[in-house]
């Protein structure tokens, strides 16, 4: 999932970005620039630097020490609660999830 954050956030699509990076602060919400170049560090040092640059340019790392971009308490626990995201309110959704 953090390689499709990266993609998304080097292509410009910081809407997926963003579901993306919601995603995997859920999973992962100590992950910092210091522990994923440990996790990829098979990479060669250009391709690690791409994915750094990529994942800085959305703003999702800030420096080694930084979690990825930390959600609001109201996001996460909407998506705890399994409800729809904001900004999805006003988007069809199931029938099953007009109870809000």
């Amino acid at each position: 999932m953090l390689l499709a954050l990266a993609a998304a956030s080097a292509l410009g699509q910081y809407k997926q970005a963003n579901e993306y990076a919601e995603r995997l602060s859920l999973l992962q919400p100590a992950l910092t620039a210091s522990r994923i170049e440990a996790r990829y560090a098979y990479l060669p040092p250009d391709l690690m630097k791409l994915l750094t640059d990529a994942l800085k340019k959305g703003g999702f790392l800030q420096d080694d020490a930084a979690p990825l971009r930390p959600l609001s308490a109201e996001s996460v626990s909407r998506r705890l609660a399994g409800l729809p995201r904001q900004d999805m309110k006003r988007t069809k959704t199931h029938s099953t999830m007009n109870r809000t």
